[in-house]
């Protein structure tokens, strides 16, 4: 019998930049909890290992395959 095993994890990166942004703006941050993507200077960079902070692990799947 053949399966298909799937590992799964969840990794963690974190990114700090420094951005103007005004009051009204900071306000309405507070109140949705969002930020517009375009606020920050370049976007959200993909995940490099010096912005790695932590994996979790979520699993191991086993799946029978058809013939």
């Amino acid at each position: 019998m053949k399966v298909k095993i799937t590992y799964k994890e969840v990794q963690y990166f974190e990114y700090d930049e420094e951005v103007e942004m005004t009051k009204k703006e900071y306000k309405e941050y507070l109140k949705t909890g969002k930020v517009d993507i375009k606020r920050t200077q370049d976007g959200y960079p993909m995940g490099g290992d010096e912005c790695w902070i932590g994996t979790d692990f979520n699993g191991v799947y086993v799946e029978e395959l058809t013939k």
